[in-house]
């Protein structure tokens, strides 16, 4: 069927051949010369559906009449996937985002992440990877750290054991223990009343960013 809008493709494999599932994305791309900042855009939702995409669609669009190339992903999720599996995927997004990015308009040295719950997860665990070149990235009631959910049996299958199990990866998973002085901008927004993932992640980040909690 025809597109019309900013959505230029949809359903695009951007996994190599091989991967342990078939992922795909939805690319928007405004009507604009030049080259354009890039967003890969990552849903929530880890444990109800297995392609959140519908979920970030219209922020999506909205990006797109900003000025952005926006790639809005599917990836492996809990409790069917394991950590590094969503982080794995999200390096092969990038990577096709990057490899297309002239055809697409895209500067492929100017891209964020930003992401809502388990996808603000992601797209904070990616950009603190310095290697990845991250610019900016924005995340919603994003669980900074996994520490906090070590009782429960998600995060538990997700990391392979316990905090006192296996203490070294959950370190690893979490993002607020991966900020640096070079981190790239980082804004974050949560709900007071978040009963899911609770407010007290989005404060430690703030705190290990730098910035004034009050």
């Amino acid at each position: 069927p025809s597109l019309s809008g900013n959505l230029k493709a949809r359903d695009v494999a951007y996994a190599p051949e091989g991967w342990p599932v078939p992922l795909k994305g939805d690319l928007y791309r405004p009507v604009s010369s030049g080259k354009l900042p890039g967003i890969l855009l990552i849903h929530g939702d880890g444990r109800v559906s297995d392609d959140g995409r519908w979920q970030m669609a219209g922020i999506a669009e909205k990006l797109a009449k900003r000025g952005y190339v926006v790639f809005n992903v599917t990836y492996r999720m809990a409790p069917d996937w394991t950590y590094p599996d969503p982080l794995m995927d999200a390096r092969e997004a990038l990577r096709w985002m990057r490899v297309h990015a002239e055809e697409n308009g895209m500067d492929p040295d100017r891209i964020g992440t930003f992401g809502y719950s388990a996808g603000g997860y992601v797209a904070l665990l990616v950009a603190m990877h310095r290697e990845l070149g991250i610019k900016a990235v924005a995340a919603g009631a994003a669980p900074s750290d996994l520490t906090y959910y070590g009782r429960g049996r998600l995060i538990r299958d997700f990391l392979g054991g316990s905090p006192e199990g296996v203490p070294e990866r959950y370190f690893e998973a979490s993002p607020v223990n991966h900020v640096r002085s070079d981190s790239p901008p980082v804004f974050l927004y949560h709900g007071e009343r978040d009963t899911l993932v609770n407010p007290y992640h989005t404060r430690e980040m703030l705190v290990e960013l730098g910035c004034a909690v009050g």
